[in-house]
């Protein structure tokens, strides 16, 4: 498969500021849902994509440290020719994301990690920066090939 091969149909970007709340899930979901269909993701693809992203938001709402009370979350999504990219930007301290996979058995998985599996799992690409007291959790869709 060469770069070439893959493209979504039409470029687009879209940036939130969603507060750090669990409820604002459904603004974020509602967001990616239509920013992925407008690039043309649809399907078991997009599903995945979207729990993957509501995975890193509910880990950034729960789990973040030293984030200033009241600060939101951004969200930003663009759609390019090669890429469907999701960004949750955050101010607190920096995470060092483990390097997991999903063990065998589920029953011998330890506390917590399972959403990290689940992102790492439905998204192609997930990468976790800390630079100047910003986190950035990136979530990259690369498309399928478009079949003429």
């Amino acid at each position: 498969m060469t770069a070439s091969s893959l493209a979504f149909p039409v470029a687009w970007r879209s940036r939130r500021r969603l507060p750090a709340r669990v409820e604002a899930i459904r603004d974020l979901r509602g967001s990616v849902e239509r920013c992925a269909q407008y690039a043309g993701l649809d399907g078991d693809a997009l599903g995945l994509f979207v729990v993957a992203c509501v995975e890193a938001f509910t880990n950034v709402v729960r789990h973040g440290r030293g984030r200033p009370a009241g600060a939101p979350i951004e969200l930003l999504i663009s759609a390019e020719r090669d890429a469907l990219v999701v960004e949750l930007v955050h101010a607190g301290e920096a995470f060092d994301a483990p390097q997991r996979t999903l063990p065998v058995e589920l029953a011998h998985y330890p506390e917590g990690g399972l959403g990290l599996f689940i992102m790492q799992a439905a998204a192609d690409r997930v990468e976790h920066e800390h630079a100047g007291g910003l986190n950035t959790v990136r979530l990259t869709h690369w498309p399928a090939p478009r079949h003429a």
